[in-house]
């Protein structure tokens, strides 16, 4: 959740109690968006990205624990773990009971105490960014982790990667596979090699360190000039600048 007001998915079959609902949540500053029964629910749930869900269990069509098992089961989504909070009517222990099982986060008895429905909408809120503040922390930390124990030349070394295998896409030795790939694949291999082994020993500057780049690029797109000789499908020796100039 960002600086953008928070957004509340109110799920109620009862327009009079959804209204009520809805009303006290907006006047509090929070965006609403209204359904009356769980399908509409999931369809809204699934365009708006709230950022807590507040359902009444019986409702036409499909009910609020089908609601929630929907939204628990829903991969590919960051919010599937959305704070849930359920709507049940006094007495109904063995709804609590089962809302709990389908991991819902809280519940409100009805007739609703407005007062504690604004209090646990803050507090789940709040812990639900909390946690999400917490995991961003913990994937930043990584990045930098990872980025202290890489050489400083791997970034390079994965700008040739892309650049070859894109090279390698116009297929210059024509279709896929020729041993030619290979020969070239391992020549850039070598000169990354020599390159780094050259660099350990003494500072090379930017111009030179991105030579073995430009050449190992070059030699994929058909920009080298040297006459590497291998077989052509026929047992025959040719030049791998003619079996370029044939591709183009």
């Amino acid at each position: 959740m960002s600086d953008q007001k928070i957004k509340i998915l109110c799920v109620e079959d009862e327009i009079d109690i959804r209204s009520n609902i809805s009303d006290i949540l907006r006047d509090e500053g929070y965006e609403v968006v209204e359904a009356e029964n769980g399908y509409h629910a999931y369809e809204l749930f699934i365009e708006h990205r709230p950022d807590l869900i507040i359902s009444d269990i019986m409702m036409p069509k499909l009910d609020g624990f089908g609601l929630l098992k929907m939204v628990r089961d829903t991969t590919g989504l960051k919010n599937s773990a959305i704070p849930f909070i359920f709507l049940t009517a006094l007495g109904q222990k063995e709804n609590v009971l089962k809302g709990v099982n389908l991991s819902a986060n809280d519940y409100l008895v009805k007739p609703i105490d407005f007062d504690l429905l604004i209090a646990k909408v803050k507090e789940k809120t709040e812990n639900s960014k909390r946690i999400d503040d917490v995991h961003q922390g913990q994937i930043s930390n990584l990045k930098n982790q990872i980025s202290v124990m890489l050489p400083k030349d791997v970034f390079n070394y994965l700008d040739v990667i892309t650049e070859i295998s894109g090279n390698l896409k116009n297929e210059p030795y024509g279709p896929l596979p020729h041993r030619s790939y290979l020969e070239e694949i391992k020549k850039i291999y070598d000169q990354l090699l020599r390159e780094e082994g050259h660099s350990q020993q003494q500072p090379v500057p930017d111009k030179h360190r991105t030579r073995g780049k430009s050449k190992a690029v070059s030699v994929l797109s058909g920009g080298d000039n040297t006459k590497d000789t291998t077989l052509s499908k026929s047992g025959k020796r040719k030049s791998s600048t003619s079996l370029r100039g044939k591709s183009k």
